[in-house]
C-alpha cells in the first residue's frame, strides 16, 4: 500500500508540474530540424513561442527557409517533444506576409547563443523588473533585417494585475550576446501589481 501511495504521489506531482517545464526554443529547434528536409535544414528564418500559462510557452513555431516549400516557407510546431504540425507557405501566426521567404532571412547558426530562457532571465534581471513577478511571456526570434544582422529575441511580457494577465512591458534582446536592445516598461501598470 505505501509503494502505490508513494508511486500516486510521484505520478501526480510530475503530472500537475510538467506543464512548467516546458522545452527552451534550443531545447524544441531539434525535433522541429527532424522534420525538414536537407534543403531546409539550418535554415532557420523565426521562432515564435506564443505566450501561455507560464514563462516558456507550451509549443514552439519554427519557420524554416525550404526553396521547395511553399512561398519557400515551412513551419513545424513542436509542444513537449512532440511535432504537432507541419505547414507550408505563408503561415505566420497574427503577422501578415505577402512575400515570400528569402535566404537572406536565415540566421546564421553560429548567432543563436542566447536561448529563450536566457533572454528571459537577461529582462528579469533588470532594474525595471527584477522585483515583479512575471507571469508570462511571449517570445520571437528574428533577424530584423538582410545581411550581417545580429538576430533578436522580442518578449511581450505579462504579469498578474488585480487578477488579470496584463501585459506590463517588452523586450529586446540579441541572440548573439544577450545584449538589451530595448525594454519598454509601462509604470503606470507596475504600479497596479
Amino acid at each position: 500500500m505505501r509503494k502505490l501511495l508513494s508511486g500516486l504521489f510521484i505520478l501526480s506531482f510530475l503530472f500537475t508540474h510538467s506543464s512548467s517545464f516546458g522545452l527552451t526554443a534550443f531545447e524544441a529547434r531539434p525535433y522541429a530540424e527532424k522534420m525538414l528536409s536537407d534543403q531546409a535544414r539550418n535554415k532557420l528564418v523565426k521562432i515564435v513561442g506564443k505566450r501561455g500559462n507560464g514563462i516558456e510557452p507550451e509549443s514552439w513555431k519554427f519557420f524554416s527557409y525550404d526553396p521547395y516549400a511553399k512561398q519557400n516557407g515551412r513551419e513545424v510546431t513542436i509542444t513537449g517533444k512532440a511535432v504537432t504540425e507541419i505547414r507550408d507557405g505563408y503561415s505566420e501566426l497574427d503577422n501578415l506576409r505577402v512575400a515570400a521567404y528569402k535566404e537572406s532571412e536565415i540566421i546564421p547558426t553560429a548567432q543563436l547563443k542566447i536561448d529563450s530562457n536566457q533572454a528571459y532571465k537577461i529582462v528579469q534581471n533588470t532594474a525595471q523588473l527584477n522585483k515583479v513577478k512575471i507571469t508570462s511571456v511571449g517570445y520571437e526570434l528574428v533577424k530584423s533585417s538582410s545581411g550581417s544582422v545580429t538576430p533578436t529575441w522580442k518578449l511581450s511580457i505579462y504579469a498578474d494585475i488585480k487578477g488579470e494577465q496584463k501585459q506590463i512591458g517588452e523586450a529586446k534582446i540579441s541572440a548573439e550576446n544577450g545584449q538589451v536592445f530595448e525594454l519598454k516598461v509601462d509604470q503606470k501598470m507596475l504600479q497596479s501589481i
